[in-house]
C-alpha cells in the first residue's frame, strides 16, 4: 500500500483514478476520505458524503461523521450520529459521539443527554464519565457542578492521570474554586486544556467548551489514526 509507505500523494492519485473508473464504488470513496483529512478536509468531507450517499451504511456514517467533526461542520456530524444512534441503539461510541457534536455544536443539555445513554450502556467507558463530568460543570446547576466536583475527586484517586487533573480543575472553576483550579492546571501547564483554563481564569470566566480547540478529544477513531494505522489495529483485533 503506497500509504503504508508513505508515499501519500502517489496513494490520492491512485485512489483518485479509482474512484474515476469506478464512481459508484463506495469503498474507493471512503478510502480517498481517508488519504484526503490530514491535507484537505473539505475534499476529505465531499468524499465521505460521496460514499454515505453510495453505500448508506454505518460504516460511511461514522466516517462521515468523523470528517464532519474535523471539518468543524457539526450540524451535519450531530445528524449523522443521530442516524446512527437511531440505527444502533445499543452502541455506546455513537452515543458518545454524538454529545461530543453536540458539545462541539454548543447544545449542552443535549449532550448530557447523550452521554448518559452511553455510560448507561457502558459504565465503565473512563472517557465518557471525563466528558460528562465537564458538561456538568459547563451547563449543570450548583448543585450539579457540586456532583460533578466530587464524581472528578473520585475518579482522579483511581487514575491520577492529565486529563483527570484538568477535568478537577475544570469542576474546580465551576464552583468559583480558583485557586485549587489554578494549582492542577499549573501542573499541566504545557497541555493545551491546561492553556485554555489558565485563559479563562485570566478571563475570570468558565471556557464555553469542554476541551480545546485543537484537542485530541475532538478527533473520532475513525480519523485518529492514518489509513495504514487503522488497518493494522483492526488486524490487531481480529
Amino acid at each position: 500500500m503506497l500509504e503504508g509507505l508513505g508515499q501519500v500523494g502517489e496513494a490520492i492519485e491512485e485512489v483518485g483514478r479509482l474512484v474515476r473508473e469506478n464512481p459508484d464504488e463506495g469503498s474507493a470513496w471512503r478510502r480517498l476520505a481517508m488519504l484526503l483529512h490530514p491535507t484537505d478536509v473539505i475534499a476529505a468531507l465531499d468524499a465521505a458524503r460521496t460514499a454515505q450517499g453510495i453505500d448508506n451504511d454505518d460504516i460511511s456514517g461514522a466516517l462521515l461523521a468523523a470528517v464532519a467533526m474535523k471539518a468543524r461542520s457539526y450540524a451535519l456530524a450531530v445528524s449523522t450520529y443521530e442516524e446512527l444512534t437511531a440505527r444502533n441503539g445499543d452502541n455506546p461510541y455513537y452515543f458518545y459521539w454524538l454529545a461530543m457534536a453536540r458539545l462541539a455544536d454548543r447544545h449542552c443539555s443535549l449532550a448530557l443527554e447523550s452521554l448518559a445513554e452511553a455510560i448507561r450502556i457502558r459504565p465503565s467507558w473512563g472517557e465518557a464519565h471525563v466528558v460528562q463530568i465537564r458538561a456538568l460543570a459547563l451547563c449543570g446547576d450548583l448543585a450539579v457542578r457540586e456532583q460533578a466536583r466530587d464524581k472528578a475527586v473520585a475518579l482522579l484517586r483511581q487514575r491520577s492521570d492529565t486529563d483527570m487533573r484538568l477535568t478537577l480543575a475544570f469542576a474546580e472553576m465551576s464552583l468559583g474554586n480558583l485557586g485549587g483550579a489554578e494549582k492542577l492546571i499549573e501542573l499541566e501547564r504545557l497541555h493545551p486544556d491546561a492553556a485554555m483554563l489558565a485563559d479563562a481564569l485570566g478571563r475570570n470566566r468558565l471556557p464555553t467548551l469542554p476541551f480545546a480547540a485543537e484537542s485530541p478529544w475532538w478527533q473520532p477513531e475513525e480519523i485518529r489514526y492514518s489509513l495504514a494505522e487503522n488497518t493494522a489495529r483492526k488486524e490487531r483485533k481480529k
